[in-house]
């Protein structure tokens, strides 16, 4: 699909997000719901060349999800979430390739291997609290770089763990049965002088295939960590995260154990971080420490900044907002002789957004959408 049909199949999709949001009658809004899931659906079909944006948006959506969780729901502020990123994706990495355990269940061991590791640490580490509990975690992301580049990084040499573990296994007879295809239609058409019209736009989707598989495993996890965050927060575990967040000298006196819950959060935090590892490692095809520098923490940090803090759909917005400004949009729109400013603008544009929206772009939908509503029903706040 060309460019320009591209950005024009893009620019449908975030007005089908914005009314699905903003419409406020059920059946309305489920229409537009429906059709803003049918257009993700179809998106890695139309938009190849957005796939590697796409998918990193998706997977830092996930990794936002867990440091909201911590952050935003529970009050804790942590600079060292990709050292759990990291061991989440080598765990996945050592279970499957190593010891032979299935894939999808290398993944679910290894962010819950991590989830206990946290949980662990973070008896000692959240006693402390602010800018101290911050300077923490921040050294915990500094050992953890550094065992991987002592002990882990001789396990997988050349940063790659073997095709057959990773998900370009998975799609491998699909693939070979469309490239088969197309080399059928290739061969006949050296005969008749004519290929089906389809046939470059299959050839697009065959060189993409490992890509697309990706998007959608990627896709479901998040759908998966999305429902169970949710539906954390409506239990006990949730109010009571809440109320530490708000006040702990309230909750102290309510009855909650400050500590456990810190800790539980911790370890729900680092699990989703964990799970966030094994899909890299198994969409991806690489584990080294380039891949999980403190910056990566950073950029998530400034992602549910950007969304929302402490809204599910802060951590979905900022990320794919941030991954596809950075990765794509900027880029494109930049002539080339401009493109060493792309890192630059970028920030411009991440301090733009906190100035015009400071408590996030989920928070200022909600403002517009009160607004509309205030309209319809004749209510105008003076």
């Amino acid at each position: 699909m060309s460019a320009i049909l591209v950005w024009i199949w893009l620019i449908i999709g975030v007005v089908l997000f914005l009314m699905a949001f903003i419409k406020d009658t059920p059946s309305t809004k489920k229409t537009y719901k429906l059709l803003a899931f049918l257009f993700v659906i179809t998106l890695p079909f139309t938009a190849t060349s957005w796939l590697s944006a796409l998918n990193s948006a998706l997977l830092y959506s996930i990794l936002a999800m867990g440091l909201n969780l911590l952050l935003g729901n529970a009050g804790q502020i942590s600079l060292g979430h990709a050292a759990f990123y990291a061991l989440g994706a080598y765990a996945t990495a050592i279970l499957s390739v190593k010891a032979g355990v299935p894939i999808l269940i290398s993944i679910i061991l290894g962010g819950i291997s991590v989830s206990i590791l946290a949980f662990i640490i973070g008896t000692p580490i959240l006693r402390l609290k602010g800018h101290f509990l911050g300077i923490a975690t921040l050294g915990l992301h500094i050992v953890v770089e550094n065992i991987i580049k002592n002990e882990l990084k001789h396990m997988f040499p050349g940063a790659t763990v073997p095709i057959k573990y990773t998900v370009t296994s998975m799609v491998d007879s699909i693939n070979y049965a469309l490239r088969e295809k197309l080399a059928y239609w290739d061969y006949v058409s050296l005969t008749s002088g004519t290929k089906p019209f389809i046939f470059n736009y299959l050839q697009d989707i065959a060189s993409n295939i490992p890509a697309i598989a990706g998007f959608f495993i990627t896709l479901l996890v998040l759908y998966l960590i999305v429902l169970m965050v949710r539906n954390l927060l409506k239990t006990k575990v949730g109010r009571a995260l809440g109320g530490i967040r708000d006040s702990e000298v309230a909750a102290r006196t309510l009855g909650v154990n400050i500590a456990l819950y810190k800790n539980i959060a911790f370890g729900l935090s680092a699990f989703i971080a964990g799970i966030a590892g094994g899909i890299f490692a198994i969409t991806i095809g690489t584990v080294d420490e380039a891949s999980f520098m403190l910056t990566v923490s950073l950029y998530v940090l400034a992602m549910i900044v950007i969304g929302g803090v402490g809204t599910i759909q802060g951590s979905i917005i900022g990320a794919t907002l941030y991954q596809l400004l950075d990765m794509k949009i900027i880029k494109t729109i930049l002539p080339q002789k401009y493109q060493a400013l792309a890192l630059a603008i970028m920030g411009i544009a991440v301090i733009l957004m906190i100035i015009f929206a400071p408590k996030g772009i989920v928070y200022m939908l909600y403002q517009f959408k009160l607004k509309i509503m205030q309209k319809k029903s004749g209510f105008v706040k003076k």
